[in-house]
């Protein structure tokens, strides 16, 4: 009896699982930081058609585990893109190494900025 093969999609299935718990925790941080009313709104009445005016009096920072964690949600997602595109690659030439083979696809940088 032969060893099952291992599953070649493997690296691409556990970085999506890890993405999904990124997600989860930046929802998480988002619905605490929106809930603590970061935003304060002040009114003001325009003093020649007495409607009101709405400003902004006042701005919390963003929390840094918020931009952390984004990061890190961001960071997989593109993984699970080089993951892709070298499947792919091996699917259609399965000879060669395919360092080559990344997110994003391109030929040249300049290809890459015209789209």
């Amino acid at each position: 009896m032969s060893a099952p093969t291992p599953d070649p999609l493997f690296g691409i299935r556990s970085k999506i699982e890890r993405t999904k718990k990124h997600v989860m925790d930046l929802d998480s941080a988002i619905r605490i930081f929106l809930d603590s009313n970061p935003y304060k709104v002040g009114t003001n009445r325009d003093p020649n058609t007495r409607k009101l005016i709405y400003h902004v009096t006042h701005v919390e920072g963003v929390p840094t585990d918020i931009t952390q964690i984004t990061g890190d949600a961001l960071g997989n997602m593109v993984s699970i893109l080089d993951h892709l595109a070298f499947r792919l690659y091996l699917k259609n030439t399965p000879r060669g190494p395919g360092r080559h083979v990344y997110f994003p696809i391109t030929k040249t940088p300049r290809t890459l900025r015209n789209t």
